[in-house]
Parts: structure tokens; C-alpha cells; sequence
């Protein structure tokens, strides 16, 4: 069994979230929403998207947290809009392992997975929470 899913973003872990945005705003002309703080365990971190498609989140993380900074900077997941709970449990049947997850800010669920040929992390973002996302950041489009 597959489940529909269409690619969200893509997830950078960076140390320096203005630097990060200022070299991709340099090299690329990309634009940004204003950053927003968001929780990371006992922490915070610090989160903004590129404002055009294909949509960047970069995430200045934590020591320890969810989006650990002691690897450096560096690509850090795939996340799609999907069914969150059938996606995961069709992950977890195919040899996924379940990394992280809990309750969206914008409604429904998410979950990190880990799949294990391609050693990627996707993130599952539930496709109910879409428009709320979308007027949080102030994006017009899916």
C-alpha cells in the first residue's frame, strides 16, 4: 500500500539563521518570511520559509533538541502533506522508524520518519492543517 503525499518543503538545520538567509538571499534572490520562534523540548528555535516554491524552511535548532545544531548545518528532511496517521503507518510497516512527532500549531498532526534505505527523514505534516499553515506564514497558495 502507497498513500498520496505532495512535497512541502524542504528542511535545512543551520547555526546561524540570518546568515543562512542572507547567502541563500544572495546566491539565489530568495525572499523569506519574517522568522518565528517555535518550541524545541526546553528550548526554542527559530523558523522561516522561502515565500516562492519550491518552499525552503530553515531551522536555527538546538544542542539536543529535535533539530540538534551539534552536526552543523546541513539538509535535514523532506516533509510532505499527507494523511499523517496512514503515512506513518505504512512507514513503520516498511521498516521506518519513527523519530519524532506530536500535535501541529496549525491543526492535526505530524511525524518525523526515518526510512532506512535511503537513510532520509521525511517529515509528515497532516494535509488538514494545509490552510491554517498557509495563513499563518501568510502564504495565498498551497
Amino acid at each position: 500500500m502507497t498513500v498520496a503525499a505532495g512535497l512541502h518543503h524542504v528542511g535545512i538545520i543551520v547555526t546561524d539563521l540570518e546568515a543562512a538567509m542572507a547567502e541563500m538571499t544572495a546566491l539565489f534572490g530568495i525572499e523569506w518570511t519574517a522568522p518565528q520562534d517555535r518550541p524545541d523540548r526546553d528550548g526554542t528555535l527559530r523558523v522561516a520559509f522561502s515565500t516562492s516554491t519550491p518552499r525552503i524552511e530553515l531551522i536555527q535548532g538546538n544542542p539536543g533538541g529535535v533539530w540538534d545544531t551539534d552536526p552543523g548545518p546541513r539538509i535535514d528532511h523532506l516533509a510532505f502533506w499527507t494523511d499523517t496517521a496512514a503515512t506513518e503507518a505504512v512507514g513503520v510497516e516498511n521498516g521506518a522508524t519513527k523519530e519524532a512527532g506530536g500535535q501541529a500549531a496549525w491543526g492535526g498532526k505530524w511525524a518525523y520518519l526515518r526510512l532506512p534505505a535511503t537513510g532520509a527523514r521525511v517529515e509528515l505534516c497532516d494535509a488538514a492543517g494545509q490552510e491554517r499553515f498557509r495563513n499563518t506564514w501568510g502564504f495565498d497558495t498551497p
